[in-house]
């Protein structure tokens, strides 16, 4: 081994090692942030917090952008025929399939 690879090795260690500090100071950071906002947070009894999620559930639903009548009728005629294209062509195979069958042992 030679000084090259020595000193690559000891950089990479030191690297590492500091990696691992950084991680673990990152990890200390965020369980601390975690029990501010567990703590900061009331805790809701009763209605009080079936009401609060319904009006974010309400909430939520007035950001959603509702397509046209015409935009669900084009895709639900979209998607019955092709629900019938691929029923005909089941049905088209199993019939063949069994009079193969048919004359193949009659």
């Amino acid at each position: 081994m030679n000084r090259e690879t020595k000193r690559a090795m000891a950089r990479q260690q030191r690297t590492a090692t500091e990696q691992g500090e950084r991680l673990a100071e990152f990890r200390r950071e965020q369980a601390v942030r975690q029990r501010e906002t567990i703590q900061a947070a009331p805790r809701r009894r009763g209605l009080g917090g079936m009401r609060t999620f319904l009006g974010e559930v309400v909430a939520e639903l007035r950001k959603v952008v509702w397509p046209s009548r015409r935009t669900v009728a084009g895709y639900t005629l979209v998607v019955l025929v092709f629900v019938s294209a691929i029923t005909l062509i089941i049905f088209g195979l199993d019939w063949l399939f069994g009079k193969a069958v048919l004359q193949l042992f009659t």
